[in-house]
């Protein structure tokens, strides 16, 4: 796979497309093809663990913070605390947030 990105002005629907392209967004105009193939027969999970991206309004899911930053993958606790430390999200006072948040849905 090739790595690309994109200068393009804003509001040029960038990010649109994008999450299009993850399965974020519905769409139903045309049919959008990887390398001749149909995306909906390739997956949007496979399109998304093939995908790196930062959109400009995070997507959380009315879950907990844990399932939150495990994406639906099985996940272990202690892999995810480590990415916390790296994100220095593992300091007070967001420590004690993401202890009371860890395995209680959050209500979005």
């Amino acid at each position: 796979m090739k790595n690309w990105h994109w200068s393009l002005p804003a509001a040029a629907g960038k990010s649109t497309l994008i999450q299009i392209l993850l399965g974020l967004y519905p769409y139903d105009s045309s049919d959008i093809y990887f390398d001749d193939i149909f995306i909906k027969d390739i997956g949007f999970e496979k399109v998304r663990e093939n995908t790196a991206t930062v959109l400009q309004n995070p997507v959380l899911f009315n879950n907990t913070v844990q399932a939150n930053l495990a994406l639906g993958k099985d996940i272990s606790e202690e892999k995810l605390w480590h990415a916390l430390e790296i994100a220095q999200l593992d300091k007070q006072p967001m420590l004690s947030i993401l202890y009371f948040m860890w395995m209680k849905p959050m209500l979005i």
